[in-house]
């Protein structure tokens, strides 16, 4: 008996379901007997970067596009936001720097919740033009500029110089990694999963069982020791 692991079990019943609605337009059979069978639900260890392509990507972000992603940033790596709804909503009235925290609107969850700044992310904002907004418009186009400046993969070409150089990039962007870096570094650092479910507005048990033990101590500490003194040293 041959076994398959969930992606492969997902990836064979989406092509029975096709074949099977095929076979009814065609007048082969009646029904799809694949629409009763439940896709399986794939969990993957989160990717996250190391401190040096976090250092890589927040100088990128100071010196491609006009600095215009640097709050962004350095807000999405260090307090952890969902960068494509919560940062998306995020504007500077929701960072407040008397309690050194910020409101992030509701998002995934429908939940608004309240972050704890760390102290290198107060620095790194201290550094940021406040009157650009933190979601800038024209965003995909510049954070690719930002990402290919890092070694990373942008996405988006403007230029044939861009596009040039986005054949000769070999490492992708992984998905929602600013996030996940946060997430991971944070556990390690407060050794708490209740602390950092609450930060992160997620669940202990997803903590515990995808982030809890995938970082180093010592790249935790490098990780929030990352302060704009340090990335120009």
């Amino acid at each position: 008996m041959t076994l398959y692991n969930a992606q492969s079990f997902n990836n064979i019943r989406t092509e029975l379901l096709g074949f099977f609605k095929w076979c009814i337009k065609e007048n082969l059979c009646a029904e799809n007997p694949v629409e009763g069978i439940d896709r399986v639900k794939v969990f993957r260890d989160p990717e996250f970067l190391e401190p040096k392509e976090v250092e890589a990507l927040l100088l990128s972000g100071m010196e491609n596009s006009s600095g215009d992603l640097l709050a962004f940033l350095s807000i999405a790596f260090f307090a952890g936001l969902r960068p494509d709804s919560e940062l998306k909503k995020l504007t500077w009235d929701g960072v407040n720097f008397v309690d050194n925290e910020i409101q992030v609107p509701a998002g995934k969850t429908g939940v608004k919740r309240t972050v704890k700044m760390m102290p290198n992310l107060v620095e790194l904002l201290a550094e940021c033009d406040r009157s650009k907004p933190i979601y800038p418009a024209n965003f995909r186009r510049k954070f690719s500029v930002v990402k290919r400046g890092a070694g990373f993969k942008g996405g988006i070409t403007n230029t044939p110089e861009e596009a040039k150089l986005e054949k000769e990039i070999k490492r992708k962007w992984p998905q929602d990694v600013t996030r996940h870096s946060f997430i991971t570094f944070f556990v390690r650092d407060c050794g708490d999963i209740y602390k950092t479910a609450t930060a992160a507005g997620n669940s202990p048990s997803v903590i515990k069982e995808h982030y809890e033990g995938a970082a180093t101590s010592t790249q935790a500490k490098a990780f929030w020791a990352i302060t704009p003194k340090s990335l120009v040293a």
